[in-house]
């Protein structure tokens, strides 16, 4: 055989290979095949990635990139904590409702993570209007959905 026609042939069979690997790992991955609004989200909306974004993070500081990207709600309370304080959430959000402070990240429902309510690329849900509805839940930013 040609070497010219050998080495096209290798060409080919490397170039299938390689896009055969590439399908595999978005497929076992579950990678975003179009990962641009995830990325967008980062720099324009009102969404919780877009403070993230603010603050000078990029998607690789939440997603390993040479792992599975996590479906909402897989990531614990321990990853937030890295970068979040618990003490100074818990200064910082507080409520006044019928005369008295209201905590929203006190737990008394079992054991509810950041994630249960706080959403990255898409609106955040308050879990505590499942059952409460107050005033200062209607006070939110745009990024939260609004209780009915």
């Amino acid at each position: 055989m040609p070497k010219k026609f050998v080495t096209a042939l290798l060409s080919l069979f490397f170039a299938m290979l390689a896009c055969s690997f590439t399908a595999e790992a978005v497929e076992k991955n579950k990678i975003p095949q179009d990962i641009k609004p995830y990325q967008d989200s980062l720099s324009a909306g009102d969404l919780l990635a877009k403070s993230h974004g603010d603050a000078g993070l990029s998607c690789q500081d939440c997603h390993d990139a040479s792992s599975a990207y996590p479906e909402k709600g897989t990531f614990q309370d321990e990853f937030c904590l890295r970068c979040h304080d618990a003490n100074e959430i818990e200064k910082k959000v507080v409520y006044t409702s019928k005369g008295a402070q209201v905590h929203p990240h006190d737990e008394h429902v079992g054991d509810i993570q950041c994630v249960d309510c706080h959403s990255m690329h898409s609106k955040s849900t308050l879990k505590c209007a499942e059952c409460h509805v107050q005033p200062w839940m209607k006070t939110l930013p745009q990024r939260w959905e609004q209780p009915k």
